[in-house]
């Protein structure tokens, strides 16, 4: 006896680039899906394009590539249903918790340079 299933919801997909990408990375993908997508763009490569969270419905598929998932929106990830990441760190911080302040120091000057210098934050 065939299995029935419920038609597939008509579900948003959004993607958030790594460190030095741009939006390109994803262009074979949305391809593929033939769904409604969103693409996060950081700017590192001409200008940044980010997402607006009142463009996402509830429940959407959250993409994010390596340190693209370290500058999410909060807003962005709470309203997520599903987060898949690509190429994440297994241990990006280290095994102490005094190794986590180190780098969520350097994130956040990276960020900040990232708005006044993308090319510069690159290089």
């Amino acid at each position: 006896m065939p299995l029935k299933h419920a038609p597939l919801p008509d579900l948003r997909f959004v993607f958030q680039h790594g460190w030095g990408f741009s939006d390109a990375c994803w262009r074979e993908w949305l391809d593929l899906l033939a769904r409604p997508c969103l693409v996060d763009n950081r700017g590192y490569w001409g200008s940044p394009c980010p997402i607006d969270c009142a463009l996402t419905s509830p429940g959407f598929v959250l993409v994010c590539h390596s340190l693209g998932l370290h500058f999410l929106s909060p807003d962005l990830l709470a309203r997520a249903g599903l987060l898949v990441v690509i190429s994440g760190f297994a241990h990006f911080h280290g095994p102490m918790p005094i190794d986590g302040r180190f780098t969520r120091k350097h994130i956040k000057k990276m960020q900040s340079r990232l708005q006044s210098d993308p090319s510069g934050l690159i290089a």
